[in-house]
């Protein structure tokens, strides 16, 4: 969990940014477990949060990757979001023949 401080006229205001779900929101989307490729990383930067996310073939021969930045406020779903675009684009193709090799 992070916390920031946010200025807000004369008196300052704590708020909770729960930055690590979106990691693990984006794991758990694409079922990511100890033989899955994948890495997920959520900073912060200003009033934003930035999710870096991929996914690679076994080989390492493939790999999608995502960049989404949204403001605080947007990134409560900002981790499963990103999977299911990552998915969308290319990932799904990844992860069948991840399974396939299992």
């Amino acid at each position: 969990i992070l916390i920031v401080k946010i200025r807000a006229g004369p008196q300052a205001i704590w708020i909770i940014v729960p930055a690590y779900h979106n990691e693990r929101d984006f794991l758990r989307a694409l079922l990511g477990g100890c033989s899955t490729p994948i890495s997920a990383l959520a900073k912060t930067e200003g009033d934003e949060v930035v999710f870096e996310g991929n996914i690679l073939s076994k080989d390492g021969k493939q790999k999608k990757e995502i960049i989404k930045r949204v403001l605080f406020k947007e990134a409560a779903n900002l981790g499963s979001e990103a999977a299911t675009e990552l998915l969308t684009n290319g990932g799904q193709e990844i992860l069948n023949g991840i399974r396939n090799e299992n």
